[in-house]
């Protein structure tokens, strides 16, 4: 996901990363 980069801080994991491991834990 390009945008998160964006919002990519370095004390947090990425955007992507949080909303990825969300994504796949409501699908399991």
């Amino acid at each position: 996901m390009p945008y998160s980069e964006q919002f990519d801080d370095p004390d947090e994991p990425s955007i992507s990363d949080v909303y990825k491991e969300k994504f796949h834990n409501m699908m399991d």
